[in-house]
């Protein structure tokens, strides 16, 4: 008996992995981090029943995130970006360093498989080029992007002038409680820094350190930059 034929959709598609995920998978002899994972993962999928995550396609594998949303949705790359604003920031709250890239093309999804050309340019865009623990987002994707949201959560990295998506101004809840919680985030990574550098030998490190380094001049910045907060900012129920 023949199967229904499937197809592709134009998608805006984002692929969004973990740093460091491969040595902490090596390391975790008591499966601390497989069920904070799980965890986190299980509570996103009763999220994802909501209104709040409507049309929006997502997939996990292992510590990688497929986030997809059709071009046929009103205001799709808007939608897609704020819900990856809101994801990442919710695994940075964790103690999980979120990189991925978003871009445009053809996409399927079901209960067993992904494919399409936009789920390959969004892992090639991620694993050559995001390198630091930032989501690019292809020229295509931001150009359709509100104008809004283009100057509330897109900004181009001083690094290199790659356009990044700033999830860390989808951190939930008011200004206080929003500073307080990067600043955290900034304390776990200055920690993290000063244990790697202590045991740097011959630069055994660098890698990490570098990825650490961006992470810790992005959230300094964001945090002395207040400037928005009289815009508004995604206030998000489900981050505590």
């Amino acid at each position: 008996m023949s199967s229904k034929k499937i197809s592709t959709e134009e998608c805006y598609v984002a692929s969004i992995d973990l740093l460091g995920m491969k040595r902490i998978m090596c390391s975790d002899k008591e499966g601390n981090n497989l069920n904070s994972i799980r965890n986190i993962y299980k509570s996103w999928v009763k999220i994802f029943n909501e209104d709040y995550f409507k049309n929006i396609k997502v997939r996990f594998f292992s510590d990688n995130v497929i986030i997809a949303i059709p071009v046929s949705v009103s205001n799709g790359p808007d939608i897609l970006l704020e819900r990856i604003g809101w994801l990442c920031s919710h695994l940075l709250k964790c103690g999980y360093k979120p990189r991925g890239a978003v871009t445009k093309g053809a996409f399927y999804s079901d209960d067993i498989f992904v494919w399409g050309s936009a789920l390959v340019n969004a892992y090639l865009l991620e694993s050559k080029e995001a390198i630091y623990p930032r989501i690019l987002v292809d020229k295509t994707v931001a150009n359709e992007a509100g104008e809004h949201l283009s100057d509330f959560l897109l900004f181009y990295d001083k690094e290199d002038d790659k356009q990044c998506l700033n999830y860390l101004r989808s951190f939930g809840g008011n200004s206080v409680q929003w500073v307080s919680d990067i600043s955290s985030s900034l304390g776990r990574v200055n920690e993290e820094i000063l244990v790697l550098e202590k045991s740097n030998e011959n630069g055994i490190n660098d890698n990490i350190l570098n990825k650490l380094y961006w992470l810790k001049k992005y959230e300094k910045e964001v945090i002395n930059d207040f400037s928005f907060i009289s815009n508004g900012f995604i206030i998000s129920k489900y981050l505590c």
